[in-house]
């Protein structure tokens, strides 16, 4: 196996990956003068909206729950008053300073003055940890939040996968749009962006007033991956705004493609909390081997940002952000102009494609292409890992 260490690939992937430094020591403790952010829940607050405020991301509503487990049971309620810790956030407390030009004799004793100074109020400034990492290259001060992830949240969600039917745990089903006058007509087309939806649900497990989930559609079979394998196609996140004994009232939150009849309610797979934003080369040029399963869209010569499916999992170890190389093994040159020749000069190995994984399944991995090199990119080629998340 040829390690991947061609100076162009190599300077292309470097390019594909360059990001903001991500902080690996661990964070400084908190000086004095600093605190943690703390929210107070006001009537109408959520976990969802809370993340979308204080970390800009509302999908990242498990990481101040996980910071606030002893104050918050379950993630679907909380309530007026609780005082919940918004990770990743200090406040730092400023000292109030006297105007310039006043002076202790114009407030009386030294004392005097510095009673009233400690009665002013404080001034609270929120902001981010900064953070630190070093070695052979200069020091960095950085945003922890300022980081690209690997994967975005649109990119992940978005993403088709791999399922066998029987493995999904179906919620519900889609039966129209509220907008709809007459009950029996099906979705003229597809429902509407923060449209509500009536869904058929099965009561297994048991939904509840503020649960999300996704929209999906059952797309076709992927033989290469499995005799029973098929594309799952993300449509929509909904979020459930009242239940019946055998319907629910949802309302599409987030929608990526058309929303139809019979379309199937998923639990919402929770978006992976990046700790760092850039995947390591592996040492020893790649560490797993594997080949393209299908296209998405295999009705189109692939290229850049094309979706394909590759045969390796999460029971390989591969996670999102990891990067792969297709490439094209070395073979035979043919010939175009002497078709008596069975076989010509024999080529190298040649670097194909760079794919990004955006989603892992069981049965394999969603992978886009970052950057495509060669035309002949296709299913049977084979995939190596060459840098992975840490």
């Amino acid at each position: 196996m040829r390690k991947w260490n061609g100076s162009a690939t190599w300077l292309l992937l470097a390019v594909l990956l360059a990001a903001p430094l991500t902080a690996q020591d661990p964070q400084p403790a908190t000086q004095a003068g600093e605190k943690e952010q703390e929210h107070v829940v006001r009537r109408g607050d959520t976990l969802w909206d809370l993340a979308g405020r204080y970390l800009g991301n509302p999908f990242q509503w498990p990481v101040i729950h996980r910071a606030n487990t002893t104050v918050v049971a379950d993630p679907h309620w909380i309530y007026p008053d609780q005082v919940l810790v918004v990770p990743g956030l200090r406040a730092r407390v400023e000292p109030w300073t006297r105007p310039m030009g006043a002076t202790s004799s114009q407030d009386g004793t030294a004392a005097q003055q510095a009673s009233m100074e400690a009665a002013q109020p404080q001034r609270t400034l929120f902001y981010r940890e900064p953070q630190v990492r070093s070695g052979d290259r200069p020091t960095v001060l950085v945003e922890p939040t300022a980081g690209r992830a690997p994967v975005s949240v649109g990119e992940f969600y978005r993403a088709e996968f791999l399922a066998r039917p029987e493995s999904l745990q179906v919620v519900g089903r889609v039966l129209r749009s509220t907008r709809e006058l007459d009950p029996e007509e099906r979705l003229p087309r597809t429902a509407q962006p923060r449209d509500d939806l009536y869904v058929a649900h099965t009561g297994r497990p048991p939904v509840a007033v503020g649960d999300r989930y996704l929209v999906a559609e059952m797309g076709r079979q992927v033989a290469e991956a499995d005799h029973e394998a098929r594309m799952i196609v993300p449509r929509a996140v909904v979020r459930v705004v009242e239940v019946e004994p055998e319907v629910m009232r949802v309302h599409l939150e987030e929608q990526f493609g058309r929303v139809m009849r019979d379309d199937v309610l998923l639990p919402l797979e929770f978006y992976p909390d990046f700790v760092e934003h850039e995947p390591v080369a592996v040492a020893a040029g790649s560490d797993l081997e594997g080949r393209i399963l299908a296209f998405v869209d295999d009705n189109t010569l692939p290229g850049k940002m094309a979706r394909a499916f590759i045969d390796l999992g999460r029971a390989q170890g591969v996670q999102a952000g990891d990067v792969f190389e297709a490439y094209l093994p070395p073979r035979r040159a043919r010939s175009a102009d002497d078709a008596r020749r069975s076989a010509g000069e024999l080529l190298p190995e040649e670097s194909a494609a760079v794919l990004r994984v955006i989603r892992v399944t069981d049965l394999g991995a969603t992978v886009v292409a970052d950057e495509v090199m060669q035309p002949r990119l296709g299913a049977g080629l084979p995939v190596r890992r060459v840098a992975r998340m840490p």
